[in-house]
């Protein structure tokens, strides 16, 4: 027993001499594996915290990107505070006053971002005729996302010679037809980075193609969100053979402290537009009275 004993310590000790510098080897491969993600993670979140800065300082004189909100940073490394300070530099239409016109207030975390146009038409009227579109989503809109994006606002060159150039028009070899209503707005030290990076054309048009990258992420998001939102109240609805009932469920959800801003929004515009299956008297109404609760302004 004695010697069955020793046998058996001594296969152990064996075994785990022989194993320790492999367990040791795949720890040492799986932390030096993790090391290198977190580190990736950094850079592109850094790339999209300077593409940002692109965006606020050149893209965003002409660009909207109205499905955004500013509570969105915080996956760009904002507190609340920042967000607080940031939003509140913005001024975003509410209530009314007593003169029955829309007051302005400062705009909180939860508000989207402020377009630079107060519609489509002063958009054009600003642009030549050239309507500049919202970049909440175009890394997802557009063929090729990113890379499209990062040739797109680098493809800009000098047009053949025996190719004539309309007015107000300008040629880039990645845009589709070359003609484009849009000039080169990146250049070298186009700004200047609060981090210290060499701001090249092509450095900001990667970072600011990785900002559009995650913006159009966000908006994915909270677009499934919502579609899940909507899915569950339809199922209550056909259980309980109601529409209105359907517009009660929506109403709860989007009271929901939990649902964002975006899709708050986005139910509204449903409620508002009456995409109901009975367009009843009794549904109609009470979509509208639904409508008038969601847009009372809600405290923070």
């Amino acid at each position: 027993m004695k010697y069955s004993h020793n046998m058996t310590s001594l296969i152990i000790i064996t075994i785990t001499i022989f194993l320790l510098p492999q367990i040791t080897h795949a720890e040492n491969s799986n932390n030096k594996n993790m090391t290198q993600i977190q580190s990736t993670q950094q850079q592109a979140r850094a790339s999209s915290l300077r593409g940002y800065q692109v965006f606020q300082e050149i893209c965003s004189n002409c660009h909207s990107m109205k499905h955004m909100t500013y509570s969105a940073l915080s996956g760009l490394g904002f507190s609340d505070d920042q967000l607080i300070n940031l939003s509140a530099g913005y001024k975003v239409a509410d209530g009314l006053n007593e003169q029955c016109e829309h007051y302005m207030r400062p705009a909180r975390p939860t508000d989207h971002f402020v377009s630079p146009f107060p519609s489509a038409c002063a958009a054009r009227l600003a642009n030549n005729g050239s309507y500049p579109p919202d970049l909440s989503d175009i890394a997802l809109r557009v063929r090729g996302g990113s890379e499209y994006i990062i040739a797109l606002l680098t493809g800009y060159t000098n047009a053949p010679k025996q190719l004539p150039i309309p007015n107000n028009k300008y040629y880039n070899k990645a845009f589709p037809g070359h003609m484009i209503g849009m000039p080169q707005m990146l250049f070298d030290n186009s700004v200047t980075y609060e981090d210290g990076t060499k701001a090249t054309a092509l450095r900001e048009a990667i970072d600011v193609a990785s900002f559009l990258t995650f913006a159009s992420n966000s908006y994915v998001s909270q677009v499934s969100h919502g579609d899940q939102i909507m899915a569950s109240c339809l199922i209550t609805a056909s259980e309980e053979h109601s529409t209105v009932d359907f517009c009660q469920c929506i109403t709860m959800r989007v009271s929901d402290s939990t649902t964002s801003e975006f899709v708050r929004e986005e139910l509204k515009e449903w409620l508002e537009n009456k995409k109901i299956s009975n367009d009843t008297k009794a549904v109609i109404g009470q979509c509208r009275s639904v409508s008038r609760a969601i847009q009372q302004p809600r405290t923070r």
